[in-house]
């Protein structure tokens, strides 16, 4: 695996860069913060927090991903491999757990690399896991709509080019909150109303007025109804096939 490691020029911010294009890793002091999809509080090398920096954290490792993932999962396997036990697969739905266990072994390579343990024993997973669903591009789906209806948000939805997917106009946005157990805003949620905020000027009353643009089948999901499934399973084509069956790379 290369590791590409870029330092920027006030040495309080070391960027490392996942491969193939999977994102990036932001290592900074806990005294500068910011928003991030998934959170690891260091101390030591060691994973002490979980979106959650504890006063005993010397480093902050911020993900920032650019793959089609959901993040709070994601965060959950980081929160098992903290506390070191085994993962229920119940809290992982079973059409993301192939795409999530393969991010997470992904980015648990290139911590070990650098030298960061997830627990105090072994950070590796216990079992071997499935390798992550992989999607292709196809031209010929430029203009082939894929409607969507989950959690009260319905859609037609144009995967245009390999990072550009469209949202037609008449969009109906899911109104109700995504909450946590703990009656706190989901990560979903509050990344679903950051690209609300973003496209604004697109919605009027939780219904799209005009076309909204986005990277990825993730930000759909995350857009429409605050992620919490597998949006490639939830794109459906007129003959009732899924945009995931469709481009998955065999």
């Amino acid at each position: 695996m290369r590791i590409t490691i870029d330092v920027d020029s006030n040495k309080e911010l070391t960027t490392v860069t996942l491969p193939d294009d999977w994102g990036t890793i932001e290592i900074s002091s806990p005294t500068s913060v910011k928003p991030a999809p998934v959170q690891l509080a260091m101390a030591d090398h060691h994973l002490v927090g979980v979106n959650a920096v504890p006063e005993i954290a010397d480093q902050v490792l911020d993900l920032q991903l650019n793959w089609d993932v959901e993040p709070e999962y994601l965060a959950r396997m980081f929160e098992a491999a903290m506390s070191g036990i085994e993962l229920d697969d119940a809290r992982i739905p079973k059409g993301v757990i192939s795409g999530v266990s393969a991010t997470y072994d992904h980015v648990v390579a290139v911590l070990n690399v650098l030298g960061y343990k997830l627990t105090k024993q072994e950070a590796a997973p216990a079992k071997k896991r499935p390798a992550k669903a992989r999607h292709r591009f196809d031209r010929k789906l430029a203009d082939v709509p894929f409607t969507v209806e989950f959690a009260g948000a319905k859609a037609t939805v144009f995967w245009r080019k390999a990072k550009e997917m469209e949202i037609a106009p008449g969009a109906q946005l899911r109104q109700d909150p995504a909450m946590n157990k703990d009656g706190s805003p989901s990560y979903g949620m509050k990344y679903g109303d950051k690209l609300r905020d973003d496209h604004s000027d697109a919605i009027d009353n939780f219904v799209t007025v005009k076309p909204v643009t986005l990277r990825s089948v993730n930000e759909v999901g995350l857009f429409l109804y605050y992620g919490d499934t597998n949006s490639w399973l939830q794109l459906v084509n007129a003959d009732g096939q899924t945009l995931g069956e469709i481009t998955e790379v065999k």
